[in-house]
Parts: structure tokens; C-alpha cells; sequence
């Protein structure tokens, strides 16, 4: 059964949004549609993070160069701490395999 994009996007905001909650976050927001910068917002006791999630698997210089364009776009230093986020590659054999931990940028 074929899964749609936003299908797909959520359930990876939703499991990111649950690692934050195991990180201690008292609270996280999600922008549905993700109509914003960010798809995420969390609140930690010493922290406000905003997260820009990205499902494929890009490689960490293009997530650093999202991420210095976000920071551009939404002038959020000093008010709250942007991350693109994504799945990390390695290679194994040969070829790319994506692994579940979250790269974060």
C-alpha cells in the first residue's frame, strides 16, 4: 500500500515529536501542513526549539544550508533555536543506507 507525502511527514514529525517528549520538552507543537518555517516547536525548561523536518535524506551540507537560510528567512536567533533535522546516510557495501537516528543541524 503506497503511503502520501503528508502521510509520510507526519508520522516523522510524530516520532521526532516523541523523541523530544523523551528529551525532557514540557511541551511540542506541531504546524500542520507545515504552512511556517518550522514543523515543530518545543519547550524545554532552559530552551525554545524550533524544528524544520525534512523525511528524505539529504545530506548534512545541504540540511547546514537549509538551516543558514532559515536563519536568514526568520531572524530567530536570539528567540528561539532553529534545527533542520533529518535521517542520517552512511554507506555500506556500496550503497546508501538510511538508518533511523535523527541527524540534527
Amino acid at each position: 500500500m503506497a503511503v502520501n507525502t503528508s502521510a509520510k511527514g507526519a508520522a516523522y514529525e510524530n516520532a521526532f515529536r516523541r523523541t523530544l517528549y523523551e528529551r525532557k520538552a514540557v511541551w511540542v507543537t506541531r504546524a500542520a501542513a507545515s504552512k511556517g518555517p518550522f514543523d515543530l516547536v518545543a519547550c524545554f525548561p532552559d530552551a525554545i526549539c524550533a524544528y524544520q523536518l525534512r523525511s528524505a535524506t539529504p545530506s548534512c551540507k545541504t540540511a547546514r544550508n537549509v538551516l543558514r537560510r532559515l536563519v536568514v528567512q526568520t531572524g530567530s536567533w536570539p528567540h528561539y533555536l532553529p534545527y533542520v533535522v533529518h535521517r542520517r546516510r552512511r554507506i555500506v557495501k556500496g550503497r546508501w543506507v538510511v538508518e533511523e537516528e535523527y541527524c540534527e543541524h
